[in-house]
């Protein structure tokens, strides 16, 4: 497995994943599948500028090959980063706080 940050041009893999834990874990959002699934291109740029550009908060990926397999979000204080949530997929509960040691299927 290899733990690695979000570039700024995987903006379809950071909007694949969100989706996939808002509908596999409704209940750990603030948001729905539905609401978010709508939202135009121009949102998920903004949200992956969000954690890809420098003294932004700050996104990793956990990846087996081409797959991902969950993310890590932390903030950046200015002189350290603060854990704010993750997404571990699998076939047990997901979504912000939640992990599962189960391996996403690609989708």
């Amino acid at each position: 497995m290899e733990l690695r940050r979000l570039a700024s041009h995987e903006v379809a893999p950071h909007r694949d994943l969100r989706l996939r834990a808002l509908r596999d874990a409704p209940d750990s959002f603030g948001e729905t599948f539905a609401a978010a699934a709508v939202r135009p291109i121009s949102y998920w740029e903004e949200l992956t500028r969000s954690v890809t550009e420098p003294g932004r908060d700050v996104m990793f990926l956990a990846c087996e090959g081409d797959d991902v397999l969950g993310r890590r979000t932390a903030s950046w204080t200015g002189h350290a980063l603060t854990r704010v949530g993750s997404v571990v997929c699998g076939s047990g509960p997901t979504g912000a706080g939640a992990e599962s040691d189960a391996p996403c299927s690609k989708k």
